[in-house]
């Protein structure tokens, strides 16, 4: 691992840290205004926003025109590091930067591209998302807010929770459900929505640790009606936009997390310095030193496996490593809370005693409590998809149309340019599979071993080549009964090490019959795999 940068990066770093020097927002006015919630535009922080815009170093991968410089991949985690380092935040409205305006900009027309992307990165608009209801949280294709289109407009009704800064944004990235005869992953459209619509009611709740604080919000909406201008990318295909920021900031939220714990574990060593309640410093108790050193390690291994990670990043490979890290960074963060917590005993309850700031100032007791967000689970399952993906190295993608940066950034392929006889995605692998507990025919030469799955909602035959995991019951809202069969297939454009996946889509909208335990495997003279 080269961990050295070229010359012209290292311009780029000096002229970064230069700029920030002269222009970071003085900390005292920050600390004496805070914003008091994730969409609260404070004035400070509306002007720290333009002059990063205005500079390019509010998104430096992106044009001037947009608050960048093209910035290479190297010079954005460069441009991380030190934003992280420096303990900075670009935009106190970090959904409305980080998810909203990249969607925007990846799946909306011109008009809305004009309308909202630049004013939002000029921090003149504040955005909230509306995703999780009270029976779809981490699933958020489980959701049932509707909208049902009446002319030239949708006309919403439901029920959303948990919407960070909903009662000081001007404008929602509303999830609803438009066709509830589909699966469930199906019938999704995404909507921007006017928080001053009539029909909108926006309940602010308080947080357990900060009764004065109400970043979370209920949203209820009535009849509320949106234009059909104000529908963002296809009708039914919202899924794809739920992952909607650019791929290569996504590959870098990473260092966010890497400097989170850098910065707890010197918080953890600064506790060392005061007196222990039975004499001496509590760092003479050589358990609370191994347990600094554990932070310190941990720090160290973060940043050591997301160089790792980046690095393939940069040679077009899956990742997996940057999702495996935000899941480690936060509960690793969560375990030095928990040590400071313990450590200081009774004053760790004191707000007059600052822990190790997470989202803002408090005592360490408020800090280890805000470390239970519930993501925990959410980047485990997501973890999970992303390793069974990346052992093929990657995943189907229905058509390049249908790609996004998500799709490109996951190693996944299209479907397009390949054989007639079998609509496939064609992936390289080392090594043959063998067919496992699968009573199937002695296969010739030429032919590939494909899974038949029968689907008993819209009686369709879909077909998937298969290795030893066998067939699923269910994928995607089909109900499938199988049988392992071998045909003919023309597979003189396949390469030995090739691997297949796929079928033609069913009727009723299933293009990606491809869970773990429909991978695959491919048979045959000119296509052993």
């Amino acid at each position: 691992m080269d961990l050295h940068y070229s010359d012209a990066d290292e311009a780029f770093r000096a002229e970064l840290l230069a700029w920030l020097a002269d222009n970071t927002p003085d900390a005292a006015v920050r600390e004496s205004d805070p914003p008091r919630s994730s969409a609260d535009l404070r004035p400070w922080a509306r002007e720290w926003q333009r002059s990063l815009f205005d500079a390019g170093w509010l998104v430096p991968g992106w044009p001037p025109e947009m608050g960048g410089r093209n910035a290479t991949p190297v010079q954005q985690m460069i441009y991380f590091e030190e934003i992280s380092r420096a303990g900075l935040h670009r935009s106190t409205n970090p959904q409305g930067l980080g998810i909203v305006s990249p969607s925007i900009n990846d799946f909306g027309t011109d008009d809305q591209r004009e309308a909202f992307v630049l004013p939002t990165l000029r921090a003149e608009i504040a955005w909230c998302i509306g995703m999780s209801e009270p029976n779809a949280g981490s699933d958020l294709a489980s959701l049932q807010t509707s909208a049902v289109l009446d002319g030239d407009e949708f006309v919403v009704n439901g029920q959303k929770v948990w919407t960070s800064g909903a009662h000081h944004s001007d404008w929602c990235l509303l999830f609803v459900r438009t066709n509830p005869d589909a699966p469930k992953h199906r019938g999704i459209s995404v909507l921007i929505v006017d928080m001053t619509s009539a029909g909108i009611e926006v309940r602010p709740f308080a947080e357990l640790t900060d009764p004065e604080r109400t970043d979370f919000n209920e949203v209820f909406f009535t009849d509320v009606r949106v234009p059909r201008a104000n529908l963002l990318g296809e009708l039914d295909k919202g899924w794809p936009i739920a992952g909607g920021s650019l791929a290569h900031e996504r590959a870098m939220l990473w260092i966010g997390y890497a400097y989170d714990l850098q910065h707890a574990a010197d918080a953890l060593r600064s506790v060392g310095e005061r007196p222990a309640a039975h004499g001496g410093m509590i760092a003479d108790d050589p358990r609370f030193a191994d347990r600094v050193a554990d932070a310190y390690i941990d720090a160290t291994a973060m940043l050591a496996l997301g160089y790792r990670g980046f690095s393939k990043f940069l040679a077009g490979k899956s990742s997996p490593e940057h999702s495996l890290l935000k899941l480690f960074g936060g509960e690793a963060v969560q375990r030095v809370c928990l040590e400071g917590t313990e450590a200081m005993g009774a004053a760790a309850v004191d707000d007059d005693i600052p822990g190790f700031t997470l989202l803002r100032p408090g005592s360490w007791g408020v800090q280890y409590l805000s470390s239970f967000g519930g993501r925990s689970r959410a980047a485990r399952a997501r973890f999970s998809a992303t390793s069974s993906r990346s052992a093929y190295s990657g995943c189907l993608a229905p058509d390049e149309d249908a790609m996004t940066n998500r799709d490109r950034s996951a190693g996944m392929l299209p479907t397009t340019g390949l054989p007639n006889t079998m609509r496939a995605a064609v992936y390289r692998r080392r090594g043959l599979l063998d067919i496992h507990e699968i009573p199937v025919p002695e296969p010739g030469p030429d032919d590939v071993l494909v899974a038949v799955h029968h689907c008993g909602v819209c009686g369709t035959d879909l077909h998937a080549v298969l290795d030893g995991w066998g067939i699923p019951d269910s994928v995607g809202g089909h109900e499938y009964t199988g049988r392992v069969v071998a045909v003919g297939a023309d597979v003189s454009d396949w390469a030995p090490g090739d691997l297949a996946v796929g079928g033609p889509p069913a009727p009723c909208g299933d293009v990606r019959p491809l869970p773990r335990d429909t991978n695959v495997a491919v048979r045959g003279s000119r296509a052993a795999g």
